[in-house]
């Protein structure tokens, strides 16, 4: 596994390698929402790394950018299967840049429904908790984000 591991990552284009386990912003709907970028090895075997594998694969192949793999923070454990998604390297905004524009603070919608006792949907659910998560996150180092993932 270490020699397939180490070839792999070998091949992973030096922009992409840099992004694993930034945190960053990237647009679900008309909202940033906190996402991380990952590592097909900071994923569990299975479904997630596949897709990966084969989205790496073809890019060679095909001599195409990559995506980059990210996880959408907010998402509750239950459902992290669905937390996955593949986007373009230039749609994930850093934490900088969504710092600069506001992306971490909970838009005064969201609030308004909350200080109200209103019941807040899933993706405003999912909004609330990411960004709480992401706070916890900048926290620790770039090498122990998402242990908690494959715990």
């Amino acid at each position: 596994f270490e020699r397939h591991r180490d070839d792999i990552l070998a091949h992973i284009p030096k922009n992409v390698k840099e992004g694993f386990r930034e945190i960053g912003f990237t647009k679900w709907g008309k909202t940033f929402l906190p996402v991380i970028q990952l590592s097909p090895f900071d994923v569990e075997p299975g479904k997630v790394r596949d897709q990966w594998m084969t989205m790496f694969e073809n890019c060679r192949a095909k001599k195409r950018p990559m995506t980059v793999l990210i996880f959408w923070y907010g998402v509750t454990w239950e459902n992290r299967s669905e937390a996955y998604s593949f986007v373009p390297k230039n749609k994930v905004h850093s934490y900088q840049e969504g710092v600069s524009k506001g992306y971490n603070i909970l838009p005064p919608k969201i609030q308004k429904k909350k200080q109200s006792g209103k019941i807040l949907s899933s993706i405003e659910e999912q909004h609330l908790s990411g960004l709480s998560q992401v706070e916890e996150e900048l926290k620790r180092t770039k090498e122990d984000r998402i242990k908690w993932m494959t715990q």
